[in-house]
């Protein structure tokens, strides 16, 4: 796996990132971490998380049709 750089300042709290179904989420994450065959500690959800999100964004920016916020708003009605 190669490193994923994070060079933002910005933080955001779970419960704003989250929302109201943070403990749903966060159930998803460490079950991703047990089946990927890891203990499911702070730094292996946090890292889960991080390679998540990664894979995300790289693949919406990948997307030719993605040019505008309502573009982005279509595609989640598909």
């Amino acid at each position: 796996m190669r490193d994923i750089t994070t060079d933002s300042n910005v933080e955001i709290s779970w419960r704003t990132f989250a929302g109201p179904h943070g403990d749903v989420y966060l159930s998803l994450l460490k079950q991703r971490c047990v089946k990927d065959g890891e203990e499911p500690t702070d730094a292996a959800v946090s890292k889960t998380l991080l390679i998540h999100l990664h894979r995300g964004i790289g693949y919406l920016a990948g997307r030719q049709d993605l040019r505008s916020i309502q573009n982005l708003i279509a595609i989640t009605t598909e």
